[in-house]
């Protein structure tokens, strides 16, 4: 059997069967959410994998799912090493090799039978040819020239990858919380926007500075945000806005068509409140226009804080981090 050019669906067809082998071996420069159990089910398997971490793209999540450890006194796994800068993608057991375009990843692969995002190209070598061989040991050594995946590497990864490859589905929204949705899947909130506040502006003040902008359709515009002070980027994004009053209300707006405006010193941020348009312009996020009692708790952490103005990303890293000193309800 000579070596077969594949692309598409039939190159990621083929790396599932050279993983689907007992003992397997990947140099890959970058590693995605839920791929260890899509791809590699069996629990008898060996899976030898040499990744890059210093370009940004494996995030700590996927190296954990790897078996990296999840803590500073956590044992990993010793066959699954780091070499930064490694840019190949190499599959290869006794079914033979892939050498091409594709990572690890569901956007290179595919995931939970959905077809692979990217348009990949590679070559099929069958076993025991010369480039099987070659390739062999050329991973071999560079298996051997790495080290482990320690908790320092961990550390030093992303926290969320900036290539996300694994899109989320009905099935991983499943029984998660709203805030627990922007935390694992940060990517998927990516174009929209987080405030939280306790501003909650007297009517007349709000009417006010509605018609001190004048235009014809401030009517329909909602104060978001006042602020004397601070700037703010992408107001252009759809908002969500956790709003905790002095009396001990709180709700949740949602805003489209978000702008700003510059007044002297002062900086209005104006939108309308649409929670249909809302869903209608994200789509399968379960956006919702109530929290569970846990994930206000981490919402009034959050306000405990310096930032109260997020990306998704932000949001997600913050979530995190109050979710450690936050104890549920």
């Amino acid at each position: 059997m000579t070596a077969e050019f594949l692309q598409g669906p039939e190159l990621a067809a083929r790396v599932r069967h050279i993983c689907s082998e007992e003992t397997v071996n990947c140099a890959v420069a970058f590693l995605g959410r839920g791929m260890r159990a899509d791809l590699f089910p069996r629990s008898d398997q060996v899976v030898r994998i040499v990744c890059d971490i210093a370009m940004g793209c494996t995030s700590q999540k996927a190296l954990q799912e790897f078996g990296a450890p999840t803590g500073p006194k956590m044992a990993g796994n010793p066959n699954l090493h780091v070499r930064d800068w490694i840019h190949t993608k190499v599959y290869l057991s006794v079914a033979g090799a892939v050498i091409g375009s594709p990572n690890l990843s569901a956007k290179a692969l595919g995931v939970g039978g959905r077809a692979p995002g990217n348009l990949e190209a590679g070559t099929f070598h069958p076993a025991g040819s010369e480039a099987w061989k070659e390739a062999k040991a050329w991973f071999d050594e560079v298996f051997n020239n790495s080290h482990e995946v320690l908790w320092d590497d961990v550390k030093r990864a992303s926290k969320y990858s900036n290539d996300p490859g694994r899109e989320h589905d009905d099935a991983d929204l499943a029984g998660l919380s709203f805030l627990d949705r922007i935390r694992h899947y940060p990517e998927s909130f990516k174009d929209l926007s987080f405030i939280v506040s306790t501003d909650d502006l007297d009517e007349e003040v709000e009417r006010a500075l509605r018609n001190s902008e004048n235009t014809e359709d401030s009517s329909d515009l909602s104060v978001v945000v006042w602020d004397e002070e601070e700037g703010w980027h992408d107001v252009e994004k759809s908002v969500i806005a956790f709003h905790l009053r002095e009396d001990g209300g709180r709700s949740i707006n949602g805003y489209v068509r978000c702008r700003a405006s510059a007044q002297q010193t002062r900086l209005l941020i104006f939108g309308v409140e649409d929670w249909k348009s809302l869903r209608r312009l994200h789509p399968g996020l379960g956006l919702k226009k109530s929290l569970n009692a846990n994930d206000w708790l981490l919402i009034r952490s959050l306000w405990e804080g310096d930032q109260t103005i997020f990306t998704a990303a932000e949001l997600a890293d913050a979530l995190d981090s109050a979710a450690l000193h936050v104890a549920p309800a």
